[in-house]
């Protein structure tokens, strides 16, 4: 069975509201700290088609229950193996209990040659216009 193994989990912003800045500071860092990880759990699925195709099952945090989240885009990999993302989460109408939960949603990666992938996940509101870079996963294709 072919599959993609899970190499490292690198970096990502959880729900408390971290967010990229667009433009570095021109002052030094005097420390370089570790991220918390937003998503909960990866999952790679494959189907027995030839070639393989590849689908990343995630498993995020969402600030109340009801949240749903779509897959926009993802884009095919660069000559680096990057990948990206993106995702947009809309809140439940209504009110709701202010409860973290966990929310899923399955990015169709298709086919993959032989190799080291970086899948970048950006994330926004349904309201923003903007994603935010929230995790990076590191995969080897075998």
């Amino acid at each position: 069975m072919n599959k993609l193994i899970l190499v490292l989990v690198l970096s990502g912003f959880g729900l408390g509201g971290v967010q990229l800045i667009d433009v570095p500071s021109d002052e030094p860092a005097t420390k370089l700290a570790v991220v918390n990880h937003w998503i909960n759990k990866a999952e790679v699925e494959t189907d027995k088609s030839d070639p393989v195709q590849f689908d990343l099952k995630l498993t995020v945090p969402m600030p109340t229950p009801g949240y749903e989240l779509k897959v926009d885009e993802v884009s095919k990999p660069d000559n680096s193996g990057h990948i990206v993302v993106k995702i947009t989460g809309t809140p439940p109408d209504g009110m709701v209990a202010q409860v973290i939960t966990n929310a899923e949603t399955t990015a169709k990666l298709g086919s993959l040659k032989l190799g080291r992938y970086a899948i970048e996940i950006w994330y926004r509101k349904a309201d923003q216009k903007t994603y935010e870079l929230r995790d990076v996963l590191m995969y080897d294709a075998r």
